[in-house]
């Protein structure tokens, strides 16, 4: 709620949403953020921000000198309801008719208190029940799929790591190389960047293991693990791979010192914050709003579920997985949800080159596959290699309208004299294929698209610390 505040209230704030006076009728106007209506302000925006579970409280729980919906009665106020998805535990379950007297009951109560007021609605997350569609078959202003943003370049592109070796440190290395190469490749061109990785947990008890873990990691970090790391990447790991030659370009024979100590002085525990610190709960909330800003010197972010929604990041560009539960649609929906929070685009300028403010906001390398600057246009996901969780994953991505796809290569061929007068007319296309062993797919009456998840997934030996990379792609699944 704090951060929210910040973006409509703070003038000083990178978010704020009004970098412009707000003039009515040739009159300045002030944003008022009041705590009752009683300290409304004529000639002012009066916002009242509160969450759900507060307002639920105080209209189901009515208390003296408290807000009551008969003081509603004769205010004409204008709702504005994000994330309002959860509005509809209701709908959801029951006949939107009957009395209900949960959290969506009361809201609809507090909005029909006066005939002239409006409510407005926004989620990136339209539940599917049939109840809820039916609900908003005739509301829905306007709609802008995941799908389409994506497509009309205005995220990053998506990709997935994975991991043989199931050690925390392999994906801890992974992460930080990721977000150290982006760092330096940026400074390289003038570029401000600060990346911010995002460690994800399963439990706060684990979240807060996992932090130590993870200082440790970097306190006894050598130059012998870099080198043995980088020799276990898969020659189809694109991002990875130019960070080595980045790094042996630029710091040549020394680059494995040099990296450490990079890490060492990157992510100290200074560096770091943990969401699953209430001590520092308000704290953390105006720092997670302020990550873009130059004072703001957070690179690692622990987290649970706190950041699945409502939260977004432009310079959060490495999520690292840490758990290893079973794949289930609950785990695999929450990672796809998270991997959104960090999909939107970080629009970069330099002093070397600049872009028009249209283009300035969308990827400017997708087809440019030696430009070393599209790795700033990428958000890299870190896993352990495991073939469920992979599968389902790409299924709750692909219901937010992406899709895994192999990371694309540039392959030179040189064409034979006798059938240049052939391909005139006609498309040439190169393919390749690889052995998979038939007892490893353990089933052949399957899906295309299960067979080309399984086929993805399958690595030999199993047992290796091979790291291999892959994109998401963004386009419907269709079924032949």
């Amino acid at each position: 709620l704090e951060k929210t505040k910040a973006n409509f209230a703070n003038k000083y704030s990178s978010k704020y949403l009004f970098k412009e006076n707000i003039n009515i009728d040739s009159k300045n106007i002030e944003i008022n953020i009041i705590n009752n209506l009683f300290e409304s302000k004529n000639e002012c925006i009066n916002i009242y921000f509160t969450t759900i579970q507060a307002l639920f409280s105080l209209f189901k729980n009515e208390r003296e000198n408290s807000l009551s919906f008969e003081d509603l009665k004769d205010e004409k106020l204008v709702f504005l309801a994000d994330e309002a998805h959860h509005l509809n535990s209701d709908t959801k379950s029951k006949n939107e008719n009957e009395l209900k007297e949960g959290w969506e009951a009361i809201i609809k109560r507090a909005y029909e208190s006066n005939n002239e007021n409006l409510l407005f609605e926004f989620s990136a997350t339209i539940p599917q029940e049939f109840n809820v569609l039916e609900k908003y078959q005739d509301k829905i202003i306007y709609e802008y799929t995941l799908r389409e943003f994506c497509k009309e370049g205005y995220s990053k592109r998506i990709f997935l790591v994975k991991y043989d070796n199931d050690s925390l440190e392999h994906r801890f290395l992974g992460a930080v190389l990721c977000s150290l190469y982006r760092e330096l490749l940026a400074q390289k061109y003038n570029i401000i960047l600060k990346p911010v990785v995002l460690l994800k947990s399963e439990s706060i008890k684990e979240s807060m293991q996992n932090q130590e873990k993870f200082i440790d990691f970097i306190d006894n970090l050598e130059s012998l693990h870099i080198e043995d790391f980088y020799k276990n990447i898969n020659k189809e790991s694109d991002l990875l791979n130019k960070s080595l030659e980045f790094f042996k370009k630029e710091y040549q024979n020394t680059y494995a010192k040099t990296i450490v100590n990079f890490l060492k002085n990157n992510f100290k525990t200074l560096y770091m914050l943990n969401t699953n610190d209430d001590k520092e709960l308000e704290k953390n909330q105006i720092l997670l709003n302020s990550l873009e800003e130059k004072d703001n010197q957070i690179r690692v972010i622990f987290c649970v579920d706190k950041l699945n929604e409502g939260w977004d990041v432009l310079n959060l560009f490495d999520i690292v997985r840490l758990g290893n539960k079973k794949a289930s649609k609950t785990i695999t929906t929450k990672e796809a949800q998270l991997i959104g929070r960090g999909a939107r685009y970080y629009s970069f300028k330099s002093d070397l080159f600049d872009f028009d403010d249209e283009f300035r906001f969308k990827r400017k390398y997708d087809s440019d596959l030696e430009n070393e600057l599209n790795a700033l246009e990428k958000l890299t996901y870190h896993t352990r290699n495991d073939v469920e969780f992979i599968k389902q994953l790409n299924e709750s991505m692909n219901k937010e309208g992406l899709l895994f796809e192999e990371e694309k290569t540039r392959i030179d061929l040189i064409v034979n004299e006798k059938i240049k007068e052939i391909i005139k007319n006609n498309k040439i296309y190169y393919a390749n294929n690889k052995r998979i062993k038939k007892r490893d797919l353990k089933n052949f009456y399957i899906t295309r698209i299960e067979m080309e998840q399984k086929i993805k997934g399958l690595q030999i030996p199993y047992f290796s610390n091979s790291i291999k990379e892959s994109e998401e792609k963004f386009e419907e699944i269709k079924e032949e």
